[in-house]
């Protein structure tokens, strides 16, 4: 099962991920996807508080500089009756991106959403129960950068790619969730089948 959460930042996308692991009362590995190094002061805070409260019994893996494939390994065989928990797509994402530094922007993006697509592919394969935290990064206005453009495409075609193979589809704001799958209208919806 797949469960995406998705949201601004500072909203509780991550405690809603941390709660929705909890109630499954069974074994939980989370994919710290984040780099370990302290990139300043709040940055080393923010990652000790999330930390501090995940339970002692969760198995914590970080991600950062992990080949796609070992991270999609992951995903893809943890058992039945556990869950996984991949905090966060961006900092994936800014991974894969860090990866394909200098090379052509049409390169990285051909590349990226390749992997995009195989990350898809293994959560929806595994066994396990999938809870993947993401940002919503398309509310703000159009980068100049073109590697920022880059990530925001990636990002919001990934996140859509995972919304329609997902359960639930959360939208975290100001400390709130609510399912848009259940109580939204899909803006892609299925083809039908010709003569239906």
């Amino acid at each position: 099962m797949l469960i995406v959460i998705t949201g601004p930042v500072r909203s509780g996308k991550s405690r809603f991920a941390e709660m929705r692991a909890l109630r499954s009362r069974g074994p939980v590995v989370y994919l710290a996807t984040a780099p370990k190094e302290q990139l300043d002061q709040a940055w080393g805070e923010q990652l000790a508080r999330h930390l501090e409260r995940r339970p002692s019994t969760w198995k914590t893996i970080e991600t950062a500089g992990m080949e796609s494939r070992k991270i999609e390994d992951l995903i893809r065989t943890t058992p039945a009756g556990s869950t996984v928990i991949v905090d966060s797509l961006g900092t994936w994402l800014a991974d894969r991106m860090e990866k394909s530094n200098g090379e052509h922007a049409d390169a990285v993006l051909t590349h990226l959403d390749l992997v995009s697509e195989c990350f898809v592919d293994a959560c929806i394969a595994s066994k396990a129960r999938v809870i993947v935290v993401g940002e919503e990064v398309g509310w703000s206005p159009l980068p100049e950068q073109p590697t920022a453009r880059i990530f925001r495409d990636v990002l919001g075609r990934l996140q859509q790619r995972l919304a329609r193979a997902a359960r639930n589809t959360y939208l975290v704001v100001a400390g709130y969730a609510i399912d848009v799958k259940a109580h939204g209208e899909p803006v892609y919806p299925r083809q039908r089948r010709p003569g239906a």
